[in-house]
């Protein structure tokens, strides 16, 4: 059975960090299961934008653009309105921050959750118990 993964990402000023997280995801694809990227630009006033298409031929990349910084609640509604309307019962959406925070890789571990359980939703957090964070500055 072929599956989509749709990687959410909001992005505001992620030019520095876009790449990397880019490359971890285009690596998470192979036979039978595609890798899109649905990138919601919430008024990057950086180079987001340009190093996101950058990777239009590694990688199928949908833009949604917000001209002005709407916040991460709305730039997440976008993304996953999006993504509602054109995935099947099959696929899996996932939203990750486009700073390179978290690890794409956990992705694989999630997917195998839910299918083995039969869950609909998986929600990793830092904040459960035994969770480490790395690359985040601790305020």
């Amino acid at each position: 059975m072929s599956r989509t993964i749709y990687f959410i990402l909001p992005m505001y000023n992620e030019a520095e960090n876009l790449s990397s997280l880019l490359d971890k995801i285009k690596n998470l694809s192979q036979p039978g299961t595609e890798v899109k990227v649905i990138a919601v630009n919430d008024g990057s006033t950086d180079d987001s934008v340009e190093k996101l298409m950058e990777y239009k031929d590694q990688l199928p990349i949908h833009l949604i653009d917000h001209v002005v910084n709407k916040g991460l609640g709305i730039t997440l509604l976008d993304g996953l309105t999006y993504a509602a309307s054109i995935s099947s019962s099959t696929d899996f959406i996932v939203t990750m921050d486009a700073d390179d925070t978290h690890d794409p890789m956990q992705v694989q571990q999630m997917m195998a959750k839910m299918l083995t359980d039969q869950l609909d939703l998986v929600i990793a957090s830092r904040f459960r118990a035994g969770a480490q964070i790395f690359g985040l500055k601790q305020w």
